[in-house]
């Protein structure tokens, strides 16, 4: 999939995804980076709201394993099933998401399960970093691929 075909995806079938501004800045097996501006995203504050923040993580992840079942030719809905983010300073630019993939034998265990069980888990990480690499928030979850019917 390339990064245009994901946004437009994104945008139809998430809908939060378009009201966020969501771009789609690189998208491989190694890892998926989203930006969505600081505007479109603020709190009363003008720094980045804190619910925007999680979603785009969110959407971070989910990206990726969505994209990387569709490289390994598995046709899956991608769930979240748990969340944990930590807001560990303020975001005064525009949001940056970047999603590093688990280790490769967490994905082919993935993978194997997709393929036996037809449903599969898979633990997840996101950062919102800022322009020199300061990591702003952190997101850990848990989602789920089913096997699509």
């Amino acid at each position: 999939m390339k990064p245009i075909e994901l946004k437009e995806y994104l945008c139809a079938q998430i809908p939060i995804a378009k009201a966020l501004g969501i771009e789609v800045v690189s998208l491989s097996a190694d890892g998926v980076e989203l930006t969505a501006p600081l505007e479109a995203n603020r709190n009363h504050l003008g720094t980045a709201f804190g619910g925007s923040l999680g979603s785009v993580m969110i959407l971070a992840c989910y990206a990726w394993m969505f994209n990387r079942l569709g490289e390994d030719g598995k046709s899956c809905h991608v769930v979240i099933q748990t969340a944990q983010t930590d807001y560990l300073k303020p975001v005064t630019g525009n949001l940056r998401a970047i999603c590093s993939p688990p280790d490769g034998a967490q994905i082919e265990r993935m993978l194997r399960h997709v393929d036996r069980k037809g449903v599969a888990r898979l633990k997840i990480e996101s950062q919102i970093v800022d322009a020199t690499g300061d990591v702003l928030c952190r997101f850990v979850g848990d989602f789920v691929a089913h096997v699509a019917k």
